[in-house]
């Protein structure tokens, strides 16, 4: 094994949220385990850009340039970026790797674009620009001008462009990964900090950055997804150009910004952004009778748009999940349990959404801990329901990659929907939907059986009626925080 010789350039636990700062030591270890098994020539390109920033940069600027060395650690970024408990710095500086600038050189670019272009046949239809628009983790975005015929009008769109290397770089780093989830374990044990399973978060991880690369799997997401959102006209899923190959992804331009730079817009109009985003990416998904649904797993705020008229371009298809009825209804019965104050009951919910239970003592301890927060007034919200699992996790629980998926796009969205208007929320937003959605079930439901559970709310009548009946003071209670909720999503206070 080589002699280390590349050290983090800060002490980046100062950097992590109030409540983890006992996992700081953890968190630096890992980080110079992984540094220090990346090639020489790796760790001198992170020396130099490390070497280039200016004497006075902040440990922020100086984290995004080193993520920005490194495809899994840029990813790990984006996915953190919009995280509520990041001081607000480090969350400004590491919102730039949503759109970083162009930094790889356009004549590697070029080289990729003319050998696959001449291939189709049709590089002589296309007009590549000058400059790229920006970079990704894996990837660089070069704008087009294309003449479908010789006579006909251009069109715009853009090349996604995959980077030359990028896959011996991933599988560098992903194999450090493999063997970084021993070395942590060895470190929380040394530290004395509770344990935590990291091979699940790490599996995590190599599925978004294997499904970066895999550009012909993105170009098929893309697809059907655009099949998906047909009938809805808020939401723009941009059209596959017909030369895409596996280096690079053709499609339409999407003029517009950042969701989250939408700040000099009217209230009325961010608030509208915000719901067509929670509408879109979780309640059509959340609320549907369909045994499966897809969901965008990757939601930072460089892969939505907001265009002119409000409307929400969703990009980059390159990870999907793929959420079960059966998960929905599990998730249900937790809430209804939830509210009733059945703690063996949201147990029972918990483990039915594992793949492998919880110790039922630890389990017990946390369900009992999440429960107390709804007898404080909090009501069993998305952002609840994240931080319950969360409890399970660290109770021994282990939960199914879809899970997974679907919990880390739900923490991001959170984020992303708090900087697009300050006077929303995605817990308010998807509590409405879902109480709308109930009351338009109830005509359905005089003629369903009680048991039926084969509406978009996941609920069958006879649970509503035992919800009702053994516990109605509760019941009603966290109703009318709802409806509050609710109503201050739609009204806020001027």
């Amino acid at each position: 094994m080589k002699t280390p010789t590349t050290h983090p350039p800060f002490d980046i636990g100062l950097l992590l949220p109030a409540h983890l700062t006992a996992y700081g030591p953890v968190v630096s270890d890992a980080l110079e385990f992984f540094m220090t098994r990346l090639s020489a020539e790796r760790q001198a390109e992170i020396t130099s850009a490390q070497a280039a920033l200016p004497a006075e940069a902040t440990p922020a600027d100086r984290l995004v340039a080193l993520f920005h060395c490194c495809p899994t650690l840029h990813k790990m970024g984006q996915v953190i970026a919009r995280h509520r408990g990041l001081d607000s710095d480090v969350r400004r500086a590491l919102a730039g790797l949503e759109t970083f600038p162009p930094v790889t050189p356009l004549a590697e670019i070029r080289r990729i674009i003319d050998e696959d272009l001449t291939a189709h046949g049709v590089h002589e239809d296309v007009r590549i620009a000058n400059a790229a628009l920006a970079e990704a983790s894996v990837a660089v975005v070069v704008p087009i001008t294309w003449h479908r015929t010789p006579s006909g009008p251009p069109q715009r769109g853009v090349l996604k462009v995959r980077k030359s290397g990028i896959e011996d770089r991933l599988n560098e780093e992903l194999a450090i990964l493999d063997q970084l989830t021993t070395h942590i374990e060895a470190s929380i044990r040394r530290h004395d900090v509770p344990q935590v399973d990291y091979r699940e978060v790490f599996e995590n991880a190599r599925t978004l950055l294997l499904g970066e690369i895999h550009f012909e799997r993105a170009q098929q997401n893309l697809y059907a997804t655009g099949q998906q959102y047909a009938n809805r006209r808020d939401v723009w899923i941009p059209r596959l150009l017909p030369f895409s190959t596996s280096r690079i992804t053709a499609m339409e331009r999407i003029d517009g910004v950042r969701v989250t730079d939408v700040g000099g817009l009217p209230a009325h109009r961010r608030r509208r952004i915000a719901r067509t985003i929670v509408d879109a990416m979780v309640a059509d998904v959340v609320f549907s009778r369909d045994s499966e649904m897809t969901f965008h797993a990757d939601p930072h705020a460089g892969n939505l748009f907001a265009a002119e008229d409000d409307t929400v371009a969703i990009l980059d298809w390159s990870v999907i999940g793929r959420l079960e009825k059966r998960d929905c209804e599990a998730i249900a019965r937790l809430i209804i349990d939830a509210i009733l104050l059945d703690a063996p009951g949201v147990c029972a919910a918990v483990d039915s959404l594992a793949i492998s239970p919880a110790d039922p003592a630890r389990l017990a301890e946390s369900v009992g801990a999440a429960l107390d927060e709804l007898n404080r007034g909090r009501l069993p919200s998305p952002s609840w329901i994240v931080d319950l699992l969360d409890r399970a996790v660290f109770a021994g629980a282990k939960f199914p990659g879809n899970m997974l998926l679907f919990r880390k796009m739900l923490l991001t969205l959170n984020g992303v929907i708090a900087d697009v208007c300050d006077e929303s929320s995605l817990d308010a937003i998807l509590l409405s939907k879902g109480l709308s959605k109930f009351w338009s079930e109830f005509p359905r439901r005089a003629f369903s059986w009680p048991q039926s559970r084969d509406f978009a709310t996941h609920v069958s009548t006879s649970q509503l009626a035992r919800m009702m009946t053994a516990a109605p003071l509760a019941a009603g209670q966290h109703w009318m925080r709802a409806w509050t909720q609710c109503i201050r999503s739609y009204f806020p206070a001027t």
